[in-house]
């Protein structure tokens, strides 16, 4: 498992969430949420394909992010 944290102030919840939609056919990938963090665990079927999904499932994010305006804050 590779997991990946991802600051509230830099994503916006719906990018993480679809690009999480997105990829979830290339593994499996699981959500958690704390205080200042979205924390996503890739699991593939070998690690360097976890890492490297794991890699293009944060640009998505912050692409999907920029895309929508920026950061929401506030």
């Amino acid at each position: 498992m590779t997991e990946l944290r991802l600051h509230r102030s830099l994503y916006r919840t719906e990018a993480v969430d679809e690009a999480i939609a997105k990829l979830a056919h290339l593994a499996e990938i699981v959500r958690s949420d704390d205080d200042t963090h979205w924390g996503v665990s890739v699991t593939a079927d070998r690690s360097e394909h976890e890492v490297r999904i794991a890699a293009e499932l944060g640009n998505f994010a912050l692409g999907l992010t920029l895309a929508r305006g920026g950061p929401a804050l506030g």
